[in-house]
């Protein structure tokens, strides 16, 4: 981050802090940004809490987290483990791993020794940012298909499909209600 500020000439204060007891006073920004983190936090429901408080009113929230989609549904998620074996296409983490259930393959999307890695379907996650934000907007990604060994001869416009239908990260952006108690 701090380098990536360097090169576009943009000064920055770059803190790591914990994202269930966040450093900041109340309403102290107007956007916080969490790609790919808060799905690895234990009390996820506590670091909700921590963004809104921290969030000015009306502030924006923009989270990335892992998403369950059909493919996870317990019978389905067989039949992709083995279409997944017979066609030699790789976990999204690229290493050997064991897998037990789809809880487990989430989790290790960042490699076998990832201690957390939280997938909801889109419902749930839902169901749990309502009772901190509004939701402005929602949108499924990453369908992992440089793990697929054709993939060169899938069109784009259906990697595309696959990619809102299949993918297995779920975006929001999310406003600070001032209905809503941080």
């Amino acid at each position: 981050m701090k380098e990536n500020a360097k090169l576009n000439n943009v000064k920055i204060k770059a803190k790591v802090d914990n994202a269930e007891n966040l450093d900041f006073k109340s309403n102290y920004f107007d956007l916080v940004i969490s790609s790919g983190v808060l799905h690895h936090t234990p009390n996820i429901l506590n670091a909700f809490s921590e963004i809104s408080r921290v969030l000015k009113n009306n502030g924006t929230a923009k989270l990335t987290f892992y998403k369950k989609n059909i493919l996870f549904n317990k019978k389905i998620f067989l039949l992709v483990i083995l279409i997944m074996k017979i066609f030699k296409i790789k976990h999204p983490s690229q290493k050997k791993i064991k897998i037990q259930n789809q809880d487990d393959f989430i989790r290790q999307y960042d490699g076998p020794n990832n201690p957390l890695g939280i997938g909801l379907y889109k419902n749930e996650w839902i169901s749990l940012l309502k009772k901190k934000f509004i939701i402005e907007k929602v949108e499924t990604h990453y369908f992992p298909l440089r793990f697929v060994p054709f993939k060169k001869i899938i069109p784009k416009w259906i990697h595309y499909i696959f990619d809102k239908v299949f993918g297995t990260m779920i975006y929001f952006q999310l406003k600070k209600s001032k209905n809503v108690q941080s």
